[in-house]
Protein backbone atom coordinates (compact mmCIF):
# COMPACT_ATOMS: atom_id res chain seq x y z
CA UNK A 1 0.00 0.00 0.00
CA UNK A 2 2.56 2.18 0.92
CA UNK A 3 4.65 1.83 -2.63
CA UNK A 4 1.48 2.55 -4.57
CA UNK A 5 0.97 5.42 -2.63
CA UNK A 6 4.63 6.75 -3.07
CA UNK A 7 4.60 6.38 -6.50
CA UNK A 8 1.04 7.70 -7.24
CA UNK A 9 2.77 11.13 -5.50
CA UNK A 10 5.28 10.57 -7.89
CA UNK A 11 3.27 10.88 -10.58
CA UNK A 12 1.68 14.05 -9.03
CA UNK A 13 4.74 15.44 -8.39
CA UNK A 14 6.49 14.75 -11.93
CA UNK A 15 2.99 16.58 -13.65
CA UNK A 16 3.55 19.72 -11.60
CA UNK A 17 7.19 19.92 -12.70
CA UNK A 18 6.03 19.57 -16.39
CA UNK A 19 5.39 23.25 -16.82
CA UNK A 20 8.33 24.06 -16.14
CA UNK A 21 10.43 21.74 -18.03
CA UNK A 22 11.79 21.94 -21.55
CA UNK A 23 9.84 19.76 -24.56
CA UNK A 24 12.03 16.98 -24.44
CA UNK A 25 11.96 16.65 -20.70
CA UNK A 26 8.28 16.67 -20.65
CA UNK A 27 8.33 14.23 -23.30
CA UNK A 28 10.36 12.06 -21.07
CA UNK A 29 8.52 12.72 -17.58
CA UNK A 30 5.06 11.69 -19.87
CA UNK A 31 6.88 8.29 -21.15
CA UNK A 32 7.82 7.87 -17.24
CA UNK A 33 3.89 8.74 -16.26
CA UNK A 34 2.50 6.45 -19.08
CA UNK A 35 4.31 3.51 -17.85
CA UNK A 36 3.71 4.21 -13.91
CA UNK A 37 -0.31 4.90 -14.75
CA UNK A 38 -2.70 2.27 -15.23
CA UNK A 39 -3.14 1.73 -18.50
CA UNK A 40 -7.13 2.30 -20.25
CA UNK A 41 -8.09 -1.05 -20.81
CA UNK A 42 -7.57 -1.77 -17.25
CA UNK A 43 -9.44 1.02 -15.60
CA UNK A 44 -12.72 0.21 -16.63
CA UNK A 45 -12.27 -3.39 -14.63
CA UNK A 46 -12.10 -3.31 -10.87
CA UNK A 47 -8.65 -4.90 -9.13
CA UNK A 48 -9.82 -8.64 -8.81
CA UNK A 49 -12.04 -8.81 -12.27
CA UNK A 50 -15.73 -8.25 -12.00
CA UNK A 51 -16.62 -10.12 -8.78
CA UNK A 52 -20.25 -9.73 -7.02
CA UNK A 53 -19.31 -7.19 -4.46
CA UNK A 54 -17.75 -5.24 -7.50
CA UNK A 55 -21.19 -5.73 -9.64
CA UNK A 56 -23.00 -4.97 -6.89
CA UNK A 57 -20.81 -1.58 -5.70
CA UNK A 58 -20.55 -0.79 -9.43
CA UNK A 59 -23.86 -1.72 -11.62
CA UNK A 60 -23.44 0.97 -13.96
CA UNK A 61 -19.31 0.33 -14.56
CA UNK A 62 -20.23 -3.78 -15.23
CA UNK A 63 -23.00 -3.18 -17.55
CA UNK A 64 -20.87 -0.76 -20.07
CA UNK A 65 -18.16 -3.48 -19.75
CA UNK A 66 -20.21 -6.78 -20.60
CA UNK A 67 -21.68 -4.21 -23.38
CA UNK A 68 -18.26 -3.97 -25.04
CA UNK A 69 -17.63 -7.88 -24.07
CA UNK A 70 -20.28 -8.90 -25.70
CA UNK A 71 -19.78 -6.67 -29.08
CA UNK A 72 -16.24 -8.02 -28.97
CA UNK A 73 -17.60 -11.79 -28.98
CA UNK A 74 -20.21 -11.10 -31.67
CA UNK A 75 -17.43 -9.43 -34.13
CA UNK A 76 -14.88 -12.16 -33.49
CA UNK A 77 -17.79 -15.20 -34.47
CA UNK A 78 -18.16 -12.78 -37.57
CA UNK A 79 -14.80 -12.77 -38.29
CA UNK A 80 -14.73 -16.80 -37.58
CA UNK A 81 -17.75 -17.31 -40.24
CA UNK A 82 -15.84 -15.32 -43.08
CA UNK A 83 -13.18 -17.00 -42.49
CA UNK A 84 -15.04 -20.53 -42.63
CA UNK A 85 -16.65 -19.11 -45.65
CA UNK A 86 -13.57 -18.87 -47.83
CA UNK A 87 -12.46 -22.26 -46.04
CA UNK A 88 -15.63 -23.87 -47.76
CA UNK A 89 -14.86 -22.36 -51.03
CA UNK A 90 -11.50 -23.99 -51.05
CA UNK A 91 -13.04 -27.13 -50.00
CA UNK A 92 -15.36 -27.31 -52.41
CA UNK A 93 -13.55 -26.87 -55.09
CA UNK A 94 -10.66 -29.42 -54.37
CA UNK A 95 -14.01 -31.99 -53.79
CA UNK A 96 -15.35 -31.28 -56.76
CA UNK A 97 -12.09 -31.46 -58.62
CA UNK A 98 -11.37 -34.59 -56.93
CA UNK A 99 -14.84 -36.14 -57.14
CA UNK A 100 -14.48 -35.84 -61.09
CA UNK A 101 -11.45 -37.39 -61.40
CA UNK A 102 -12.63 -40.21 -59.56
CA UNK A 103 -16.20 -40.32 -61.24
CA UNK A 104 -13.76 -40.26 -64.65
CA UNK A 105 -12.14 -43.56 -63.71
CA UNK A 106 -14.89 -45.11 -62.66
CA UNK A 107 -16.74 -43.99 -65.78
CA UNK A 108 -13.52 -45.63 -68.10
CA UNK A 109 -13.64 -48.82 -65.71
CA UNK A 110 -17.52 -49.54 -66.76
CA UNK A 111 -16.92 -48.94 -70.28
CA UNK A 112 -13.10 -50.71 -70.80
CA UNK A 113 -15.34 -53.44 -68.63
CA UNK A 114 -18.01 -53.78 -71.44
CA UNK A 115 -15.48 -53.71 -73.75
CA UNK A 116 -13.45 -56.87 -73.13
CA UNK A 117 -16.40 -58.69 -71.85
CA UNK A 118 -17.52 -58.36 -75.80
CA UNK A 119 -14.66 -58.95 -76.84
CA UNK A 120 -14.10 -62.25 -74.30
CA UNK A 121 -18.11 -63.29 -75.88
CA UNK A 122 -17.23 -62.99 -79.45
CA UNK A 123 -13.80 -63.81 -79.00
CA UNK A 124 -12.76 -60.51 -80.72
CA UNK A 125 -9.25 -59.13 -79.66
CA UNK A 126 -8.19 -56.58 -79.64
CA UNK A 127 -10.90 -54.04 -77.96
CA UNK A 128 -11.23 -50.44 -79.57
CA UNK A 129 -11.84 -47.73 -77.16
CA UNK A 130 -11.28 -43.99 -77.36
CA UNK A 131 -8.91 -43.90 -80.57
CA UNK A 132 -6.72 -47.32 -78.56
CA UNK A 133 -6.65 -50.42 -78.87
CA UNK A 134 -6.27 -52.99 -76.21
CA UNK A 135 -5.27 -56.18 -76.10
CA UNK A 136 -6.39 -58.74 -72.70
CA UNK A 137 -3.43 -58.48 -71.04
CA UNK A 138 -3.12 -54.42 -71.36
CA UNK A 139 -7.21 -53.85 -70.71
CA UNK A 140 -6.87 -55.75 -67.49
CA UNK A 141 -3.58 -53.93 -66.84
CA UNK A 142 -5.54 -50.64 -67.34
CA UNK A 143 -8.74 -51.85 -65.27
CA UNK A 144 -6.58 -52.30 -62.08
CA UNK A 145 -4.91 -49.82 -62.35
CA UNK A 146 -7.91 -47.69 -62.06
CA UNK A 147 -9.45 -49.74 -59.95
CA UNK A 148 -6.13 -48.87 -57.53
CA UNK A 149 -6.61 -44.82 -58.50
CA UNK A 150 -10.05 -44.71 -57.10
CA UNK A 151 -9.10 -46.79 -53.96
CA UNK A 152 -6.11 -44.51 -53.44
CA UNK A 153 -8.67 -41.32 -53.25
CA UNK A 154 -11.24 -42.61 -50.81
CA UNK A 155 -10.00 -41.65 -47.72
CA UNK A 156 -9.53 -38.61 -49.02
CA UNK A 157 -12.34 -38.21 -50.19
CA UNK A 158 -14.09 -39.10 -46.65
CA UNK A 159 -12.12 -36.49 -45.50
CA UNK A 160 -12.96 -33.75 -47.51
CA UNK A 161 -17.23 -34.81 -46.53
CA UNK A 162 -15.72 -34.32 -42.71
CA UNK A 163 -14.31 -31.16 -43.58
CA UNK A 164 -17.63 -30.12 -44.84
CA UNK A 165 -19.44 -31.32 -42.36
CA UNK A 166 -17.03 -29.61 -39.19
CA UNK A 167 -17.89 -26.66 -41.31
CA UNK A 168 -20.99 -27.10 -40.93
CA UNK A 169 -21.51 -27.86 -37.55
CA UNK A 170 -19.06 -24.70 -37.10
CA UNK A 171 -21.29 -22.27 -38.65
CA UNK A 172 -24.22 -23.49 -36.59
CA UNK A 173 -22.97 -22.99 -33.65
CA UNK A 174 -21.45 -19.67 -34.64
CA UNK A 175 -24.43 -18.42 -35.69
CA UNK A 176 -26.66 -19.51 -32.99
CA UNK A 177 -24.03 -18.16 -30.38
CA UNK A 178 -24.11 -14.66 -31.82
CA UNK A 179 -28.25 -14.92 -31.54
CA UNK A 180 -27.85 -15.88 -28.03
CA UNK A 181 -25.38 -12.80 -27.01
CA UNK A 182 -27.53 -10.28 -29.26
CA UNK A 183 -30.22 -11.13 -26.66
CA UNK A 184 -27.75 -11.00 -24.13
CA UNK A 185 -26.63 -7.35 -25.57
CA UNK A 186 -30.46 -6.56 -25.28
CA UNK A 187 -31.16 -7.40 -21.81
CA UNK A 188 -27.79 -5.43 -20.91
CA UNK A 189 -29.28 -2.31 -22.67
CA UNK A 190 -32.16 -2.42 -21.01
CA UNK A 191 -30.39 -2.71 -17.55
CA UNK A 192 -28.30 0.34 -18.48
CA UNK A 193 -31.66 2.54 -18.84
CA UNK A 194 -33.21 1.35 -15.42
CA UNK A 195 -29.72 2.33 -13.79
CA UNK A 196 -30.24 5.44 -16.03
CA UNK A 197 -33.52 6.01 -14.39
CA UNK A 198 -32.14 5.20 -10.85
CA UNK A 199 -34.29 2.07 -10.41
CA UNK A 200 -31.69 0.04 -9.18
CA UNK A 201 -31.28 -3.80 -10.41
CA UNK A 202 -32.80 -6.33 -8.32
CA UNK A 203 -31.02 -9.05 -10.67
CA UNK A 204 -27.73 -8.29 -9.46
CA UNK A 205 -27.00 -12.28 -9.57
CA UNK A 206 -28.05 -12.41 -13.03
CA UNK A 207 -25.71 -9.99 -14.06
CA UNK A 208 -22.74 -12.11 -12.50
CA UNK A 209 -23.89 -15.12 -14.33
CA UNK A 210 -23.70 -12.80 -17.01
CA UNK A 211 -20.48 -12.12 -16.28
CA UNK A 212 -19.95 -16.18 -16.40
CA UNK A 213 -21.33 -16.67 -19.74
CA UNK A 214 -18.98 -13.91 -21.10
CA UNK A 215 -16.14 -16.09 -19.77
CA UNK A 216 -17.05 -19.36 -21.37
CA UNK A 217 -18.29 -17.81 -24.96
CA UNK A 218 -14.42 -16.53 -24.82
CA UNK A 219 -12.93 -19.63 -24.45
CA UNK A 220 -15.59 -21.53 -26.76
CA UNK A 221 -13.92 -19.12 -29.48
CA UNK A 222 -10.63 -19.09 -28.10
CA UNK A 223 -11.30 -22.92 -29.00
CA UNK A 224 -12.05 -22.82 -32.31
CA UNK A 225 -9.12 -22.94 -34.86
CA UNK A 226 -8.86 -24.21 -38.06
CA UNK A 227 -8.00 -27.63 -36.78
CA UNK A 228 -10.63 -28.16 -34.34
CA UNK A 229 -12.79 -27.09 -37.36
CA UNK A 230 -11.47 -29.05 -40.33
CA UNK A 231 -9.48 -31.63 -38.98
CA UNK A 232 -6.08 -32.57 -40.40
CA UNK A 233 -6.81 -33.14 -44.67
CA UNK A 234 -3.70 -34.11 -45.15
CA UNK A 235 -1.79 -33.94 -48.31
CA UNK A 236 -3.79 -32.37 -51.81
CA UNK A 237 -0.97 -33.75 -54.08
CA UNK A 238 -3.69 -36.57 -55.23
CA UNK A 239 -6.43 -34.18 -55.16
CA UNK A 240 -4.55 -31.67 -57.57
CA UNK A 241 -3.21 -34.04 -59.96
CA UNK A 242 -4.07 -33.58 -63.61
CA UNK A 243 -5.77 -36.55 -64.82
CA UNK A 244 -8.76 -36.96 -67.28
CA UNK A 245 -9.97 -39.77 -69.13
CA UNK A 246 -7.39 -40.03 -72.02
CA UNK A 247 -4.69 -40.11 -69.55
CA UNK A 248 -5.93 -42.97 -67.94
CA UNK A 249 -6.75 -44.76 -70.66
CA UNK A 250 -3.01 -44.56 -71.07
CA UNK A 251 -1.91 -46.37 -67.82
CA UNK A 252 -0.53 -50.49 -68.79
CA UNK A 253 0.13 -48.91 -72.83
Amino acid sequence: MLSRTVRVCGCLVAAALLGGCSRESQSVIRSKLGKLAPKASEQGVPEGGWTPEAIAADPAGYLQHADGAIGTQIEGRRQKLAQLATTRASIDARAQALNTKVSDAENVIKRLTAATQRAEDEDNWPVKMAGRTFDQAQADAVRQSLTQFVADRQDLVRAYRDALNRVNATESKLKADIEQLSRMREKISLDMERVKLNQGLAELGDLHRTETELASFAKTLADISDEAMLGRLGSFDKATEAVDAESLLRVGQ
